[in-house]
């Protein structure tokens, strides 16, 4: 079954405004509204769900010269019994340590975890380049809970 979906808006302020089953009223409704678009997609409810993921959690400290890498682990996990993609990342970060997780429906190749290690080493650059300027742990989590842009 295809459905045809109706967007408004652009980048964060994007979001469904409408569903349709024909493609005709799809586009006729498009035309009447303003910064509007559509697309196609099939429905997929016979997609089988993963019963494993990977978990990558990274924990850097902090050294005098900036953060350094304490341990990375991989942990295979049954998706019945864990919440896959419930990256809770927990940071601390104005004191001594930072961890990081996030999970994969694949095993990670050493290229993806290599990125996610150099990320949170940018993350931590980014918080040391924040606390340098006088940042409080409020402005800092909240810029994290904002996805650290």
């Amino acid at each position: 079954m295809i459905v045809y979906i109706v967007e408004i808006g652009e980048y964060s302020e994007r979001y469904i405004d409408a569903v349709f089953l024909d493609k005709e009223k799809a586009k006729l409704y498009v035309d009447i509204l303003d910064d509007a678009d559509w697309s196609e997609y099939e429905i997929t409810d016979n997609v089988k769900l993963p019963e494993v993921f990977w978990n990558v959690r990274i924990e850097l400290r902090f050294h005098k010269d900036g953060y350094i890498l304490k341990s990375c682990s991989i942990t295979k996990r049954n998706a019945k019994q864990y919440k896959f993609g419930a990256n809770n990342n927990y940071l601390c970060p104005l004191r001594e340590s930072i961890t990081l997780d996030k999970s994969f429906y694949h095993e990670p190749s050493d290229e993806e975890i290599n990125v996610f290690q150099r990320t949170g080493y940018d993350i931590c650059r980014s918080i040391l380049a924040m606390n340098a300027t006088g940042a409080k742990t409020a402005d800092v989590e909240k810029w994290l809970k904002e996805g650290a842009k």
